[in-house]
């Protein structure tokens, strides 16, 4: 194989000099040829992303060599060639190499993928690898996104929608946001955040929604359909969520299923017999669907306008609380006003709605 390919063969004289040819590396450098060799995806002639697998493994501190042949041994041909056709589709025009966003992003994929085991490949594929072709600086911010413990991570539908991404890049600026962010820090939560971008499920008006947990995931979908809106709607929209997703982080963190969903039945009895008497009630008074709304109605509108008057300083008070009670209409905080207080705060959206700018910049 090393006298087909002589990238290949470089790469791995030169790691074994760096090494000064100790028995140690000659053997983890034959172990790894000798799977590559046997590996019918991998041992193909001129194979990018063998390439890339060798550097990685033998240069980088990124996975290790028999983490790696752990990993591509649970993959069956069907998913490893989701990998290889990435690399395939990533060849300059010569042929001679991959080309840097591509070498970027595998770099982070295959790192990411080893070393987490919460994600199928099918799923890193449906979020991360499905949406429109990226320019190199666009894929080098995405990367920046995906290593970036403090932000959420986007799939390549969201980031690569030119008016979506540019209130994003926006949003990650605001004090707020970035608070509420580090509660999905890896290093203490329970819980991973993901941002994606598609028409939701029957024809729904709606404009996000946000997943109950799942293998430890919280998926937020914005609306693809509902985008002909202020830039900074779409903002409340995505801490709008945001919210949510804490509501959830929370929960899990109580009560969670190895599977990584929310225990609802533990959930029952922790909040029964533990200390968490405002969240109780409720939970307790609005069950698991509604309490969201309700608590966010009464505890978080304050949090939200705050986060808008850090987008958008030129917002009035009034435009900023009449911004953050859409979605929570129906709630008993908004029905405990009168309906004059509701028609004022109708009138403030709608009338700053109608004039607002859909350019993001």
């Amino acid at each position: 194989m090393l006298s087909q390919n002589s990238d290949l063969k470089t790469a791995v004289s030169v790691y074994l000099m760096q090494k000064n040819y100790s028995a140690a590396s000659i053997k983890l450098a034959a172990d790894l040829l000798n799977y590559i060799a046997n590996d019918t995806v991998l041992r193909t002639n001129n194979n990018k992303l063998t390439q890339q697998i060798v550097q990685l493994s033998l240069f980088t501190n990124k996975f290790t060599v028999n983490s790696f042949i752990t990993f591509w041994s649970s993959l069956n041909t069907e998913e490893k060639m989701i990998l290889q056709n990435y690399a395939n589709n990533g060849v300059s025009a010569n042929g001679n190499f991959l080309k840097p966003s591509a070498i970027s992003f595998l770099n982070w994929a295959l790192g990411y993928l080893i070393n987490n085991n919460t994600m199928s490949i099918t799923q890193f594929e449906n979020w991360f690898m499905s949406g429109n072709d990226m320019s190199n600086n666009l894929t080098q911010e995405f990367i920046t996104d995906l290593n970036n413990q403090d932000i959420i991570k986007p799939t390549k539908r969201f980031k690569s929608n030119n008016y979506v991404n540019c209130i994003f890049n926006k949003a990650k600026t605001a004090p707020n946001f970035k608070q509420y962010l580090k509660n999905f820090d890896p290093d203490f939560s329970v819980a991973h955040l993901l941002f994606d971008l598609k028409p939701l499920p029957n024809n729904s008006e709606a404009n996000a929604t946000t997943a109950e947990p799942d293998r430890y995931w919280i998926e937020i979908t914005l609306n693809a359909n509902n985008l002909d809106r202020p830039w900074l709607d779409i903002a409340r929209t995505l801490m709008h969520e945001i919210i949510h997703a804490e509501m959830y982080r929370i929960l899990l963190s109580l009560a969670s299923t190895s599977n990584g969903q929310i225990d609802k039945d533990e959930l029952d009895n922790m909040l029964n017999n533990h200390n968490y008497p405002g969240l109780y009630e409720y939970y307790r008074e609005y069950r698991f669907q509604d309490m969201q709304h309700e608590l966010m109605a009464a505890y978080y509108r304050g949090i939200i306008k705050n986060f808008l008057k850090q987008l958008d300083n030129n917002i009035t008070n009034s435009q900023a609380e009449a911004i953050a009670w859409v979605g929570l209409q129906g709630t008993t905080a908004w029905n405990d006003l009168t309906p004059a207080q509701q028609n004022a705060i109708l009138n403030t959206y709608f009338s700053w709605r109608n004039s607002a700018s859909k350019n993001c910049y």
